[in-house]
């Protein structure tokens, strides 16, 4: 009986315009490697598309509409997914229109003319992305959606692969790629993403990268099994030149740029491939069965690409615990207070051995492999710039801290704290502000939520206002005003200034910023000058005021039950220091000296990360 090679070799070669060698090596690549790949489908799959196709063209916030959506269809279970091995499916005929297609795409673009033939095998040629409903057709439908602009690129004689990649992207980003975590995960959208351009990092990431690959350029996706700054995993995706050159873009910064401008912390970088490669497990273990490996270094369709992103060392850790040679170890991160493997080493002579991996803020740890969990056998580390290790370890003297939040307040973790830097609180005589004084500029991010600032005004004012810096959409939560010994004198007065919120709900706009309530805020409609201003009703000399910034509610809160751990290297565990209840916009704890910390809130909120206590700034260094 006749293998589909042998079935598919024997169609004719219509007017012998490609080659029989290219012909039958991309054949043979495409039916080596469909193996090893499936398709989903099924009623749970469209309950999974829905969520997309419903905020495609919505104003409605996403977690709206994945609420709706699960009311309706219920909770999406990538578990009841239909799984389609592709071998079964592709028929010998679409095949062959598939392959000749692709090499068509080759002779008629001329970028791609200079593409290495071994990246458009890896990077242009695959049908699919990932485990998307079986599609060969997909490539001509994204084609015809940016016809006017390839055609023109090709009218000009454009052949820089690079200059046709950034003018793709662009063109393809004139309706801005909607950003939400809200929506399930365990399947793919597949070509529909370049179309419905909503969705995390991965359908950015997937959509970019079929979009590339429509259109001749090798493209693909990297990823990180747990970002240095947050608890989540992350992906991105990449083209490559005809020099072989890399080149990333991202949700934020959705031009092509040079991988080293990423500016996410992580301990390594990944590369998913269509084709199946030597697993890097099994070259350091070559003994080993793949069942002795983590689940996740299982995977064949990864290669490391740290060093394409990061200044990379070799690094050793000498182990406490005495391990047979040759044994599995790997380095782990943590994802709020769960250590998960990024990177395979080995021991040898009691020290654990690990290649090319970058420095970061990451916390650290060795941990082996039992087959159901990660046990831990050193302690906690930290990677430095220069590729030396330091470590956190308890001491026994304990010292007091006083802690302001439970979770890195930045930016890039979906907070805008800072974008109380540069904000000013001035007093007027007049309700323009025409002739103000300053009372106080912000310099620096709020470390807590109640910012307590002493004032000494040169005389009475009757009018306060918070003036928002440029490009903050004047963020704030909440101004409280004082006159010697008088509590908040703003409350409950008269609120004027700049009407309008970038929601267009009027949920955020400029009178919370005096209403009492830290749960409120003000989120101005444009970037720059927006202010918040209140008739005192009569003139006070200004003795102090308080700010809170707009924030995601991982500050201390007042009532909340809280419980401190450090990590104990004697039993490898993390050790209780105790539950209290915050009776401010702090809690305070004695802790062991040098220790890694993970503060959990009980009463609500999933937002945590591991820490160290600088007792030298009173401050939180989160890992």
């Amino acid at each position: 009986m006749k293998d589909r090679r042998e079935v598919f070799f024997e169609k004719e070669n219509p007017n012998h315009q490609f080659s029989e060698e290219e012909t039958a090596e991309l054949t043979d690549f495409l039916i080596t490697n469909m193996q090893m790949h499936e398709g989903v489908g099924g009623k749970e799959y469209q309950k999974f598309i829905a969520y997309f196709k419903a905020w495609e063209n919505s104003e409605a916030k996403a977690k709206a509409i994945a609420d709706s959506i699960t009311k309706i269809r219920g909770d999406f279970n990538p578990k009841s997914l239909r799984h389609i091995p592709d071998w079964k499916t592709i028929q010998t005929d679409s095949l062959w229109y598939y392959v000749t297609g692709l090499l068509k795409l080759r002779n008629d673009l001329p970028w791609c003319k200079k593409i290495p033939w071994e990246d458009f095998l890896e990077h242009i040629s695959p049908y699919r992305i990932s485990n998307e409903p079986l599609s060969m057709g997909w490539r001509q439908l994204v084609l015809e959606s940016i016809k006017p602009l390839t055609d023109s690129l090709i009218g000009m004689g454009c052949d820089d692969p690079l200059i046709v990649a950034q003018s793709i992207i662009q063109y393809w980003n004139r309706k801005p790629f909607k950003w939400t975590d809200s929506f399930p995960k365990g399947a793919s959208l597949g070509y529909a993403g370049v179309f419905l351009k909503n969705g995390s990092c991965q359908e950015f990431a997937e959509a970019s990268v079929l979009l590339m690959r429509a259109t001749g350029i090798p493209s693909g996706i990297d990823l990180m099994l747990v970002r240095g700054d947050c608890n989540a995993p992350h992906s991105w995706p990449f083209i490559k030149t005809n020099d072989s050159l890399t080149y990333i873009a991202t949700t934020e910064k959705t031009c092509w740029q040079d991988p080293h401008s990423l500016g996410i912390p992580a301990t390594k970088v990944y590369r998913y491939s269509f084709s199946n490669s030597e697993l890097t497990a099994k070259k350091l273990f070559n003994t080993l069965d793949e069942t002795d490996f983590h689940p996740w270094f299982r995977n064949s369709h990864f290669s490391d690409v740290t060093s394409s992103y990061f200044d990379t060392y070799d690094i050793e850790i000498i182990l406490d615990t005495s391990l047979e040679p040759d044994v599995p170890v790997y380095v782990c991160n943590t994802m709020r207070n769960m250590w998960v493997p990024v990177a395979i080493g080995k021991v040898t002579d009691g020290r654990a051995v690990f290649n090319d991996v970058a420095s970061s803020s990451a916390a650290c740890i060795i941990a082996r492999w039992n087959g159901h969990t990660m046990i831990p056998v050193s302690a906690p580390f930290i990677i430095e710039k220069s590729g030396s290790v330091r470590f956190m370890v308890a001491g026994k003297n304990l010292i007091k801290s006083t802690l302001f939040c439970k979770y890195p307040l930045s930016e890039k973790n979906g907070d805008v704290v800072d974008r109380m830097i540069g904000g000013i609180i001035e007093a007027s005589d007049d309700p323009g502000f025409y002739n103000s004084e300053t009372l106080y500029k912000i310099t620096k991010s709020p470390v807590r939520k109640i910012n307590r600032v002493n004032i000494n005004s040169s005389k009475p004012y009757r009018y306060v206002r918070y003036r928002g810096a440029d490009s903050t959409y004047c963020n704030i939560a909440e101004l409280e005003i004082y006159s010697g010994d008088n509590n908040n004198i703003a409350l409950g007065k008269r609120t004027f200034g700049t009407p309008g919120d970038r929601d267009g709900d009027r949920k955020h706009e400029y009178t919370n910023v005096f209403d009492g309530n830290l749960d409120t805020s003000f989120d101005y409609m444009l970037p720059s000058g927006g202010w918040s201003a209140v008739d005192l009703g009569k003139h006070y000399k200004i003795t102090g005021v308080s700010y809170s910034p707009r924030n995601r509610d991982n500050y201390i809160r007042e009532g909340d039950k809280y419980e401190l751990f450090y990590w104990d290297i004697n039993t490898n565990q993390w050790k209780s220091l105790g539950k209290k209840i915050a009776y401010a916009d702090e809690i305070i704890y004695d802790i062991p000296m040098g220790a890694l910390l993970f503060l959990k809130n009980h009463t609500q909120g999933i937002d945590e990360r591991v820490f160290e206590y600088n007792q030298e700034s009173g401050l939180q260094v989160f890992h």
